[in-house]
């Protein structure tokens, strides 16, 4: 395990319509900006639901698909799906037994997941991400705004708004 510096909380913000997210570690004094280069994988086909998408496809023969159905959630119509992992013959006397379960809440209307919860079976902790306080106007400009004497950390291989390549190189900047 390192011995760096623990961050106890984050922040992200993302354009949706431009793929930038900033992260803030207040911890660290330090933002990190990227480009989600990635974002076209979440393009479904043929007006396919955000759950249908992320649910269909193969999964191992050790996990177990349940949907949840639907429900509000931040107010949000939301569509539930949990997976139960269980042990493999490589995981010896757990060999079927419940390893982990995680549980997924997505938005069609907002196209992300609005919670998410993993509950490791054996030590009994659980791990919750959630959206919370969802406006649908838009925001105070200076919400985006990184914080004086923060260290700008730009990620490299990053694509610019046009989907090219920029090669922008990761040295870290003060800011003013």
């Amino acid at each position: 395990m390192g011995s760096g510096p623990r961050i106890h909380s984050m922040a992200s913000v993302s354009d949706c319509h431009t793929g930038e997210n900033i992260t803030i570690f207040p911890d660290l004094k330090t933002a990190r900006i990227g480009h989600n280069v990635g974002a076209t994988s979440w393009k479904r086909k043929d007006g396919a639901s955000l759950f249908d998408f992320l649910t269909s496809g193969p999964r191992p023969s050790n996990v177990i698909f349940e949907d949840l159905g639907f429900k509000e959630i931040e107010g949000l119509l939301t569509h539930g799906y949990r997976e139960t992992v269980l042990g493999t013959q490589d995981d010896g006397d757990a060999n079927g037994a419940v390893k982990n379960t995680t549980e997924w809440w997505v938005s069609d209307d907002i196209a992300e997941v609005v919670v998410q919860i993993i509950t490791n079976a054996r030590t009994k902790v659980k791990n919750e991400s959630r959206l919370a306080n969802i406006r649908r106007s838009e925001p105070d400009s200076a919400l985006f705004e990184i914080p004086k004497g923060y260290k700008i950390e730009h990620l490299p291989n990053e694509k610019n708004a046009s989907g090219k390549p920029r090669d922008i190189k990761p040295e870290p900047t003060e800011q003013p």
